[in-house]
Protein backbone atom coordinates (compact mmCIF):
# COMPACT_ATOMS: atom_id res chain seq x y z
CA UNK A 1 0.00 0.00 0.00
CA UNK A 2 1.09 3.30 -1.25
CA UNK A 3 0.70 5.83 1.67
CA UNK A 4 1.12 9.83 1.90
CA UNK A 5 0.23 12.43 4.21
CA UNK A 6 -4.20 12.37 3.42
CA UNK A 7 -4.26 9.62 1.78
CA UNK A 8 -3.18 5.94 0.76
CA UNK A 9 -3.44 3.99 -2.85
CA UNK A 10 -5.23 0.34 -2.36
CA UNK A 11 -6.38 -1.92 -4.89
CA UNK A 12 -10.23 -1.38 -6.02
CA UNK A 13 -12.16 -3.37 -3.94
CA UNK A 14 -16.13 -4.88 -4.65
CA UNK A 15 -17.05 -2.41 -2.08
CA UNK A 16 -15.86 0.51 -4.05
CA UNK A 17 -18.21 0.13 -7.36
CA UNK A 18 -21.31 1.83 -6.51
CA UNK A 19 -19.25 4.51 -4.55
CA UNK A 20 -17.47 4.91 -7.85
CA UNK A 21 -20.52 4.65 -10.14
CA UNK A 22 -22.19 7.59 -8.61
CA UNK A 23 -18.99 9.93 -8.65
CA UNK A 24 -18.87 8.82 -12.42
CA UNK A 25 -21.55 9.44 -12.71
CA UNK A 26 -21.77 12.43 -11.68
CA UNK A 27 -21.88 15.50 -14.76
CA UNK A 28 -19.05 17.56 -12.74
CA UNK A 29 -17.12 14.67 -13.47
CA UNK A 30 -17.90 12.52 -16.45
CA UNK A 31 -17.59 16.03 -18.19
CA UNK A 32 -13.34 16.15 -17.60
CA UNK A 33 -13.57 11.91 -19.23
CA UNK A 34 -14.02 10.96 -22.82
CA UNK A 35 -16.90 9.19 -21.92
CA UNK A 36 -20.08 11.30 -21.87
CA UNK A 37 -22.69 9.10 -20.23
CA UNK A 38 -23.25 8.76 -17.16
CA UNK A 39 -21.86 4.87 -15.64
CA UNK A 40 -24.24 2.25 -14.51
CA UNK A 41 -23.74 0.11 -11.75
CA UNK A 42 -23.94 -3.07 -14.37
CA UNK A 43 -20.74 -1.02 -15.98
CA UNK A 44 -18.86 -0.84 -13.56
CA UNK A 45 -19.07 -4.37 -12.44
CA UNK A 46 -18.55 -5.17 -16.16
CA UNK A 47 -15.51 -2.98 -15.77
CA UNK A 48 -14.30 -4.20 -12.29
CA UNK A 49 -14.25 -7.87 -13.61
CA UNK A 50 -12.87 -7.29 -17.07
CA UNK A 51 -9.94 -4.85 -15.15
CA UNK A 52 -9.06 -8.40 -12.38
CA UNK A 53 -5.84 -10.04 -13.62
CA UNK A 54 -4.93 -7.11 -16.00
CA UNK A 55 -1.04 -6.88 -16.63
CA UNK A 56 -1.44 -3.81 -18.66
CA UNK A 57 -3.34 -1.24 -16.07
CA UNK A 58 -2.98 -0.65 -12.30
CA UNK A 59 -6.46 0.51 -10.94
CA UNK A 60 -6.18 2.09 -7.27
CA UNK A 61 -8.78 3.58 -4.65
CA UNK A 62 -7.35 6.48 -2.67
CA UNK A 63 -8.76 6.24 0.77
CA UNK A 64 -8.07 8.42 3.46
CA UNK A 65 -6.40 7.38 6.95
CA UNK A 66 -9.62 7.45 9.04
CA UNK A 67 -10.90 4.83 5.92
CA UNK A 68 -13.02 7.13 3.67
CA UNK A 69 -13.16 6.57 -0.22
CA UNK A 70 -11.79 9.45 -1.39
CA UNK A 71 -11.42 8.95 -4.84
CA UNK A 72 -9.38 6.55 -8.05
CA UNK A 73 -6.34 6.57 -9.96
CA UNK A 74 -4.64 4.31 -12.72
CA UNK A 75 -1.95 3.33 -14.52
CA UNK A 76 -3.01 2.27 -17.61
CA UNK A 77 -1.76 0.95 -20.90
CA UNK A 78 1.50 -0.16 -19.22
CA UNK A 79 4.12 -1.52 -21.71
CA UNK A 80 6.84 -3.62 -20.08
CA UNK A 81 9.06 -3.40 -22.93
CA UNK A 82 8.99 0.19 -23.61
CA UNK A 83 8.88 1.38 -19.74
CA UNK A 84 6.05 3.49 -20.64
CA UNK A 85 2.38 3.98 -18.71
CA UNK A 86 -0.11 6.03 -18.92
CA UNK A 87 -1.93 7.85 -15.66
CA UNK A 88 -5.66 8.24 -16.24
CA UNK A 89 -9.25 8.05 -14.08
CA UNK A 90 -7.66 10.63 -12.02
CA UNK A 91 -10.69 11.48 -10.16
CA UNK A 92 -11.44 13.45 -6.48
CA UNK A 93 -14.95 12.08 -5.87
CA UNK A 94 -15.46 12.82 -2.20
CA UNK A 95 -16.89 16.31 -2.51
CA UNK A 96 -14.82 16.84 1.52
CA UNK A 97 -11.39 16.50 0.21
CA UNK A 98 -11.60 18.48 -3.38
CA UNK A 99 -9.16 21.41 -2.99
CA UNK A 100 -7.33 20.03 -0.43
CA UNK A 101 -4.45 18.54 -2.21
CA UNK A 102 -5.44 14.84 -2.21
CA UNK A 103 -5.40 14.92 -6.32
CA UNK A 104 -2.17 15.98 -6.08
CA UNK A 105 -0.84 13.25 -3.81
CA UNK A 106 -2.99 10.70 -5.60
CA UNK A 107 -1.00 11.62 -8.61
CA UNK A 108 2.83 11.57 -6.35
CA UNK A 109 2.11 8.23 -4.97
CA UNK A 110 0.92 6.80 -8.52
CA UNK A 111 3.62 8.42 -10.15
CA UNK A 112 5.88 6.45 -7.30
CA UNK A 113 4.65 3.39 -8.15
CA UNK A 114 5.16 3.70 -11.79
CA UNK A 115 8.89 4.86 -11.40
CA UNK A 116 10.01 3.20 -8.39
CA UNK A 117 8.41 -0.28 -8.78
CA UNK A 118 7.45 -0.42 -12.12
CA UNK A 119 10.60 1.50 -13.57
CA UNK A 120 8.73 3.03 -15.96
CA UNK A 121 11.01 5.21 -17.93
CA UNK A 122 7.85 7.59 -19.16
CA UNK A 123 4.49 8.32 -17.74
CA UNK A 124 1.98 10.06 -20.04
CA UNK A 125 -1.39 11.63 -19.66
CA UNK A 126 -3.83 13.26 -21.91
CA UNK A 127 -6.06 15.86 -20.31
CA UNK A 128 -9.48 17.61 -22.48
CA UNK A 129 -8.45 21.41 -23.33
CA UNK A 130 -10.89 22.90 -21.59
CA UNK A 131 -10.12 20.66 -18.07
CA UNK A 132 -7.41 23.31 -16.82
CA UNK A 133 -7.52 22.23 -12.92
CA UNK A 134 -6.52 18.73 -14.74
CA UNK A 135 -3.61 20.03 -16.47
CA UNK A 136 -2.21 22.61 -13.92
CA UNK A 137 -2.09 19.48 -11.33
CA UNK A 138 -0.25 17.57 -13.95
CA UNK A 139 2.15 20.33 -14.42
CA UNK A 140 2.78 20.80 -10.76
CA UNK A 141 3.79 17.18 -10.73
CA UNK A 142 6.21 18.04 -13.38
CA UNK A 143 4.57 16.73 -16.15
CA UNK A 144 5.08 18.81 -19.92
CA UNK A 145 2.90 19.22 -22.73
CA UNK A 146 4.38 17.27 -25.35
CA UNK A 147 1.64 17.72 -27.96
CA UNK A 148 -2.24 18.57 -28.67
CA UNK A 149 -4.31 16.19 -30.44
CA UNK A 150 -7.02 18.59 -32.35
CA UNK A 151 -10.55 17.91 -32.28
CA UNK A 152 -9.88 14.66 -31.09
CA UNK A 153 -13.06 14.25 -28.29
CA UNK A 154 -16.63 14.51 -28.98
CA UNK A 155 -18.10 16.08 -26.21
CA UNK A 156 -21.31 19.35 -25.86
CA UNK A 157 -22.03 18.85 -29.21
CA UNK A 158 -18.45 19.55 -30.35
CA UNK A 159 -14.91 18.27 -31.18
CA UNK A 160 -12.47 19.42 -28.36
CA UNK A 161 -8.61 18.82 -28.18
CA UNK A 162 -6.95 16.88 -25.79
CA UNK A 163 -3.66 17.98 -24.42
CA UNK A 164 -0.46 15.23 -24.36
CA UNK A 165 1.93 15.42 -21.45
CA UNK A 166 4.62 13.30 -20.16
CA UNK A 167 6.91 12.75 -17.41
CA UNK A 168 10.37 10.80 -17.69
CA UNK A 169 11.82 9.04 -14.44
CA UNK A 170 14.99 11.27 -14.90
CA UNK A 171 12.91 14.53 -14.77
CA UNK A 172 10.85 12.94 -11.80
CA UNK A 173 14.00 12.05 -9.67
CA UNK A 174 15.91 15.19 -10.51
CA UNK A 175 12.76 17.37 -9.12
CA UNK A 176 12.32 14.84 -5.76
CA UNK A 177 15.93 15.38 -4.99
CA UNK A 178 15.49 19.42 -5.08
CA UNK A 179 16.73 19.70 -8.64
Amino acid sequence: MLTGPTVRLRAVEEGDLATLASWRSDPEHYDHFYEFVPISAAAQRAWFDAQRGRRDEINFAAQAHDGTLVGTVSLVNIDARSRRGELGRVLVGHADYRGRGCGAEMIGLALEYGFDHLNLNKIVCEVLAHNERAAAAYVRAGFRVEGTLRDHVYKRGGFVDVDTMALFQADWRRAAAGG
